[in-house]
This record gives C-alpha cells, sequence and structure tokens, in this order.
C-alpha cells in the first residue's frame, strides 16, 4: 500500500498540510469513522479537520486515535436501546427522545480531551446561535417560530434535491432569520465536559431539530443548517483536503454558493446508499454496515488518491 504523505511532500518539496472535512449525518457519520480509520492507519496525517454536527463527535473520535472504541461504544449502546421514543417518559414530563443522553456518554467514552490538545490537529466545528436580542430568552414561541419555518425550508429544498436542483434555501433562510454561524476550537484549557458541550451545539439531539441550550441561557442549532460541509472553515491552511459527505445535496451546494473555489479537494462519497438511517438509534446492525462500507471505501480511496497525486 503506497504512502500518500511520502508522495504529497515529493510534490510539495515541504511536509505536505493535509485537512478532513467532515458532514454532518446522524449515524451515516459511521462512515467517515470507517474511512478516516482507514487513512490514519495507513499514516496519514490530519494537521486540520472541521466539520459539523454528528461529524463533530466522529473528528473528536479521529483526533484522540479512538476510532474502535467509539464504534464498538456505539454499537454496544445502540444495542441495548430499544426505542427512538419513549411515549412513558413523555407522560411522565421527561424527554421522550434517548438521543441526547445516549450521544453525550457515547462522547464522553470515545474522546481523550489531552490526546487531542497534544495532538496538534487543528479543530473547527460550527453551529448556530440564536442572538439573544432577536430571540430573548423569555420569548419560547419566537425560537420555536424558527423551528417551524427551518422544518418548511428543509422539506423545499430536500424536494429540490430529489428534481436535481440544488439551491441553498435553507442557508438562505438562516440568514434572513438573523441566525449567527459561531466556530468552536479545542483550546487548551477545555476540559471533557467542555468539548463534549460543543459538540453537543453543533448537533441536533434529539433528533431533526431541537436547540440546545447552555449554561448561561444561550441557544444553539444544528451548524448544518448553514453549512453541512464546512470545508472554508479549517484554522490552517491545508495543501489537501478530503472531504467526506453522504448526499448529493451537500457537494452540490457548496460548488452552488461557490464555497469550493481556490480549494484543492479530494471528495468521498459511498458508492452505494449508506445502511444507517440518520437518527436511529435502535439498529446496531446498520451502523455496523455504515462502518464497514467506510473501511471499504477508505481502501478504495487510497488507490484513487494514488492517480491523484502522481
Amino acid at each position: 500500500m503506497f504512502k500518500l504523505k511520502n508522495r504529497l511532500k515529493r510534490i510539495l518539496h515541504t511536509e505536505p498540510v493535509v485537512g478532513l472535512t467532515i458532514a454532518g449525518g446522524g449515524c451515516r457519520t459511521l462512515f467517515s469513522l470507517g474511512v478516516g480509520y482507514v487513512l490514519q492507519q495507513e499514516g496519514i496525517k490530519f494537521h486540520s479537520m472541521s466539520a459539523t454536527s454528528a461529524g463533530s463527535a466522529v473528528a473528536l473520535n479521529l483526533a484522540s486515535n479512538m476510532t474502535m472504541e467509539a464504534y464498538k461504544k456505539f454499537i454496544d449502546t445502540i444495542s441495548q436501546n430499544k426505542s427512538n421514543f419513549y411515549f412513558k417518559e413523555l407522560l411522565r414530563g421527561k424527554r421522550p427522545f434517548p438521543h441526547e443522553v445516549m450521544y453525550r456518554e457515547i462522547l464522553k467514552e470515545s474522546m481523550d480531551v489531552e490526546v487531542i490538545k497534544k495532538s496538534g490537529i487543528a479543530l473547527a466545528f460550527n453551529a448556530l446561535k440564536l442572538p439573544s436580542d432577536l430571540y430573548p430568552h423569555n420569548k419560547p414561541l419566537k425560537r420555536n417560530q424558527v423551528l417551524v419555518k427551518l422544518i418548511k425550508a428543509l422539506v423545499k429544498e430536500y424536494s429540490n434535491s430529489n428534481k436535481g436542483y440544488y439551491l441553498p434555501i435553507v442557508p438562505t433562510l438562516v440568514k434572513k432569520l438573523g441566525l449567527v454561524e459561531e466556530i468552536f476550537t479545542v483550546d487548551k484549557e477545555h476540559s471533557l465536559e467542555d468539548v463534549v458541550d460543543i459538540a453537543l451545539k453543533t448537533s441536533s439531539a434529539p433528533p431533526l431539530l431541537s436547540f440546545q441550550k447552555t449554561k448561561n441561557g444561550e441557544y444553539y442549532l444544528d451548524g448544518s443548517f448553514l453549512d453541512n460541509l464546512p470545508i472554508t472553515h479549517h484554522p490552517k491552511k491545508v495543501d489537501l483536503n478530503i472531504a467526506i459527505y453522504y448526499d448529493a445535496g451537500s457537494k452540490e451546494l457548496i460548488k452552488t454558493m461557490g464555497r469550493d473555489r481556490g480549494q484543492n479537494l479530494f471528495y468521498v462519497y459511498p458508492d452505494r446508499p449508506v445502511p444507517a438511517s440518520m437518527f436511529d438509534y435502535t439498529n446496531a446492525k446498520q451502523v455496523q454496515q455504515t462502518f464497514e462500507m467506510g473501511l471499504e471505501q477508505g481502501e478504495n480511496m487510497l488507490r484513487f488518491l494514488k492517480a491523484f497525486v502522481t
């Protein structure tokens, strides 16, 4: 198996700076985990990673060198979960969705913040903040109206993409609503709990649309509504950016909005439908198949990259 790092070094006459961008996609991000694991095993060092939503968790797993631990923990956790919605919990006034509790538990046991800090990998994760002047804390109805509008826009954008029209309907609405993109990094002073909170700010848990409320009363939404493949958010300038996504819309929207201009990108996309559903935290078999698909695609990708850099 060839060494991509050495080939790039000969071309660039210096140590190549390789970036990895991971799209959000719930359980489908296990595909990215498999791809990233193969590349790391090949000896490719990522100097910078950008991600959003569940892709943030995958980046943290990879930066911790805890891919297999993350995979096994995820499989073990969802194997014990029987439902994506617990009506009895709703009747008790508790959260009926188990996703956030499970997500937090998996994150805590599948990353090492100290290893991340020592790795030298620059990390960047995007989330959407609701400005308190536009959306006061004491006006939940106004916040909920944001969710309703986003759902309608998502449905329209999805319908268009199925017809082959890739228009940035949701990102345009995000800007119109005054939501502010915020970029998070992992710094020296961050604890494990801090980093888990950052990952959750970038994600929708429970599924699809939900706010993450911080301890100081700020509200955040999934960063993927503005940019699901944040290729422009790398903290370091990269010579090659490997961008992993799961549906055609992620890449096509980037091209439509011109975010790919001036970038040396290598896209990675599943060659067949991903088995796992985004928010199904009950089907361990499909998650396993998705991870294995990522391993397979990673091996195939190495052959293409060999041609790409020679």
